[in-house]
């Protein structure tokens, strides 16, 4: 009778602890660092055509833009397109912009 009630006592605690396991590790679990925020990296208009950058972003379906500063909130939030973010050789997270006295432009894309 003790060797039953033993093993349905380790039974029960096995199974509390497969029933509980997500709760146990998400409590216990670090998170995962967040990326780190892209440098914005100065270039000049022709840039992303040299660099093969936008042929390669049009093959993949997407149309670019370069948007000012001033309008670049409402585009993104609004109508639907985001900020190009890739990702160099050396791992570094990069946006791409073109520095001007009057205004700067950030390069934006959309989905066709």
């Amino acid at each position: 009778m003790g060797l039953i009630l033993a093993a349905a006592t380790l039974l029960g605690g096995v199974a509390a602890i497969w029933f509980f396991r997500d709760k146990i590790v998400a409590r216990f679990a670090k998170p995962a660092p967040a990326p780190p925020e892209p440098e914005i990296t100065d270039v000049d208009l022709k840039y992303i055509e040299d660099s093969g950058l936008a042929p390669r972003l049009r093959s993949e379906g997407f149309r670019l833009y370069w948007a000012a500063e001033d309008n670049l909130r409402r585009l993104i939030d609004l109508e639907g397109w985001e900020l190009v973010v890739e990702t160099a050789p050396d791992g570094r997270r990069l946006r791409y912009r073109v520095k001007d006295p009057i205004r700067s432009l950030h390069l934006i894309r959309k989905r066709e």
